[in-house]
């Protein structure tokens, strides 16, 4: 969104049909709670690629289920954070 602004603004020289201009920054005292923010955000992000890069191992251990309803895994892992 930001690099379409800035096209728009530089290239055709005009502001964007959806412009909101910004009329306050943050406090300080909200910085602090961002960093902790962006750092867990980030772990979740670490542990989400490392599940995904490893889900063939945890496919392997799942011999009960037969391999073409092995689909249904994610929808059901899916549906409560849904």
């Amino acid at each position: 969104a930001i690099a379409s602004d800035l096209v728009t603004l530089l290239f055709f020289g005009t502001r964007p049909c959806m412009w909101l201009p910004v009329t306050y920054s943050l406090p300080p005292a909200t910085y602090l709670p961002l960093a902790l923010f962006g750092i867990l955000l980030g772990i979740l992000a670490w542990f989400y690629q490392y599940c995904l890069i490893n889900i063939h191992c945890w496919y392997g251990k799942i011999t009960w289920l037969p391999r073409n309803r092995r689909a249904i895994i994610p929808l059901l892992l899916v549906v409560p954070i849904g």
